[in-house]
């Protein structure tokens, strides 16, 4: 495909040439800078300072941007970062009223963790053997190598339309992404058994051709546009050494290529009776892929293989979407507007559903059924917005939005959602603009898991009692508030709040609460032709609130019940069979600090500062003797970071030509989690010891970069 979108994309590029070539009034303007940049780094990964940039110690940096405008065309041409990882190309142009093209290029590597380890050779194959006898105890002979997946995405539009309402346009663009990623797998078929993390190859390639047609006027716009998607993997599967099934070839199936195929249909209306404008979108897709299913497993520490019977043996995916929305804003008076729309969707999971037979050869397997449930769900919704201005000063909005959604799912395959908001604008005083929102949303979700008693021994009562939050029923409320404020010439002032808080309903075990507070604050004063200073921060406090059980292996009667809302499990736990709550904090502060001062004629200098802190702990409450084995420990560090950011600028314009930009900048990062605390590459010393990578484990950092471009102007 490669080989046929790149002449393509450069047979327009000359086709567009020539046409600016002759318009005999065109004229070039732009910019092309050039400099150096000089970094000082330390850490123990320094990935994290480079996860989606390219900060190389002495390395060249480079822009460009060019502009051409004539009587008849124009072209825009931009790059930054040329010949570094995270470059950017980006040409633009056409004829006036007759087409325009783009071609571009957008690279970027993303970068998970430098210098992880693994005790297997073959790393960037679709093969790993271990390097010695399992376990590899000795950390120091593992092979070393990266995380990091390169991006680039590749592409070009070219659009004709002649002076004329009728248009037709395509884009076609080639996505790819190649490196490792860490995946974590199982080694037996219990959690008992240990884990390795790998690296596992990254070959994917997706081509995108977009055909669209339409016309355009000031009456409205109508379109079709057609898709066609491709994903390929050039790898299929990951074939690994199982030390703990004897040294057996284990086998991960990775992503396979699939296809998409979707049509949508846009139009527009305008100029209808009472300023009104309709406007409707349907579109329908259909993705397919098609693979063998896997019949053969490990199933002993001998290295024994299982090989199963799949009915059918070939798995054909075939899910579709269909959505369909329809809106009409008017003015249906003078200070009163109004918005009605409708939304369908529809996923339709037609995939094939696959059963194997019971296993046979070194142990008996159990026959797996079919999955009973696709996951589909249809979904509509319907929803009116109203915008009533009192006066000049005052405008009241308000708006009822309802939802239902029907879902093939084992427990819940209905919610019913009402929202309702009303908003209030005011600007009665001239320094101040006051705007205050309340919304309140309401879910009523059926559920319909079979009940099971809690004196179930086996995970049924379990399944029954579990809400899962994200369909869960629950009430909302919300609450906005912003203020912008003038108090003196130069001086703008801001704050916003907003408070959001869920209650679950009919919660056994899961999630029973949750609430998210933001405060966010900016202020400005000065004028930017002398001296102006920006000042901004950023508070986020959030909170979930969950319910849990543990139940060990004793079995759950009446005496040792597994329902957390017996009393008897309050008031006399035991190490056996407990509740315990948790509540999850999360705590992110951010404040940041910068000026602007055109110190002289031809020079400008420019500083700013942020600092930024996330915090996370989460609090336990166990209804459990102390003694218990997994009486559960609070976590004191959840995923906390703190970064500092230091930038200095200047900027001196020598001539109308020659700039001039010079600068420093400090960063300096920090990662606390308890996850990672004592962190090792191996637990263990058995065949079933844990073998980790390194990944994410050290992001710590510094780093201090200079930089120095000169920019010609012509």
């Amino acid at each position: 495909m490669k080989r046929k979108l790149i002449p393509l994309l450069v047979a327009n590029l000359f086709a567009a040439s020539a046409a600016v070539a002759a318009d005999g009034d065109f004229r070039l303007s732009g910019s092309v800078g050039l400099g150096l940049r000089a970094v000082d780094r330390s850490g123990t990964d320094l990935s994290k300072l480079n996860e989606f940039r390219d900060l190389k110690n002495d390395s060249v940096i480079s822009a460009i941007d060019v502009k051409g405008r004539g009587g008849a065309t124009y072209l825009n041409f931009f790059g930054e970062n040329l010949s570094l990882d995270d470059q950017y190309i980006d040409l633009k142009g056409g004829q006036y009223g007759v087409f325009k093209y783009r071609l571009y290029d957008d690279r970027l590597r993303h970068n998970l963790t430098w210098d992880a380890r693994t005790p297997y050779r073959g790393v960037g194959g679709n093969t790993l053997t271990a390097i010695g006898a399992w376990p590899v105890t000795n950390v120091g002979t593992w092979t070393r190598f990266d995380y990091d997946l390169k991006r680039e995405d590749l592409g070009g539009m070219f659009e004709f339309s002649n002076n004329s309402p009728w248009y037709g346009r395509a884009d076609v663009n080639r996505v790819t992404i190649k490196g490792l990623r860490p995946v974590g797998y199982a080694q037996g078929s219990s959690p008992g058994n240990g884990y390795v993390e790998l690296p596992t190859p990254v070959d994917y390639e997706t081509v995108n051709i977009v055909l669209e047609g339409g016309y355009t006027s000031k009456r409205g716009h109508f379109s079709v546009a057609l898709t066609q998607s491709k994903f390929s993997n050039g790898v299929s599967q990951l074939n690994w050494q199982n030390g703990y099934f004897g040294g057996g070839m284990d086998a991960a199936l990775l992503p396979p290529d699939n296809d998409l195929t979707k049509i949508s249909v846009n139009g527009v209306l305008r100029q209808l009776p009472m300023g009104s404008t309709l406007a409707g979108r349907f579109t329908h897709s259909r993705v397919t892929s098609n693979f063998t299913a896997q019949t053969a497993n490990l199933n002993s520490t001998l290295g024994a293989i299982t090989t199963t019977a799949a009915t059918p043996a070939v798995f054909d995916g075939n899910v579709k979407h269909t959505s369909a929305s329809l809106s009409l804003t008017s003015n249906l008076a003078r200070a009163l507007d109004s918005r009605i729309y409708y939304n369908y969707y529809d996923k339709d999971n037609g995939s094939t559903r696959i059963a194997y037979a019971a296993g046979v050869g070194g142990g008996a397997v159990a026959a797996l059924a079919a999955p009973e449930h696709t996951q589909s769900y249809r979904k509509n919704n319907l929803g009116i917005d109203l915008g009533y201005r009192v006066n000049r000063q005052n405008k009241l909005s308000g708006g009822f939005d309802w939802a239902d959604t029907k879902r093939d799912r084992a427990d819940y395959n209905r919610s019913d959602d009402k929202k309702l908001y009303a908003e209030l604008k005011n600007s009665s005083l001239d320094m101040l603009g006051v705007r205050l929102k309340y919304q309140y949303l309401e879910r009523r979700s059926d559920f319909v898991e079979p009940f099971v008693a809690p004196t179930d021994v086996s995970n049924g009562y379990f399944l029954y009692a579990t809400r899962r939050f994200d369909v869960a029923s629950f009430d909302q409320n919300l609450l906005r508030l912003a203020l912008d404020f003038n108090p003196a010439p130069l001086l703008d002032l801001g704050f916003e709040a907003i408070y959001k808080e869920n209650k679950y309903k009919n919660v056994i075990l899961g999630r029973t609460k949750d609430d998210r507070q933001e405060y966010l604050f900016n202020a400005s004063y000065g004028d930017p032709n002398t001296f102006r200073v920006s000042a901004f921060g950023n508070l986020e406090y959030v909170q979930y609130d969950t319910i849990a059980k543990y139940v060990g292996q004793a079995t759950c009667t009446a005496a040792v019940s597994c329902d957390p809302a017996a009393p008897a499990v309050i008031i006399s736990p035991t190490a056996a069979a407990y509740t315990w709550t948790s509540k999850k904090k999360d705590r992110n502060y951010q404040v940041g600090v910068g000026a602007d001062w055109p110190v002289a004629a031809r020079l400008v200098l420019k500083a700013s500062y942020i600092w930024s802190k996330t915090e996370g702990t989460v609090d336990f409450t166990a209804f459990a003797p102390s003694t218990a084995a997994n009486f559960p420990r609070n976590i004191i560090a959840w995923d906390n970071t703190k970064r500092d950011s230091l930038n200095l600028k200047a900027v001196y314009n020598a001539s109308k030509q020659w700039e001039l930009t010079g600068g420093y900048a400090y960063e300096r990062f920090r990662y606390i989690d308890d996850q990672n605390t004592g962190y090792q590459y191996l637990t263990g010393a058995t065949t079933n010891a844990q073998h980790l990578s390194g990944a994410y484990a050290n992001p710590d950092y510094t780093a201090h970069i200079l930089y120095l471009m000169a920019k010609y102007k012509f």
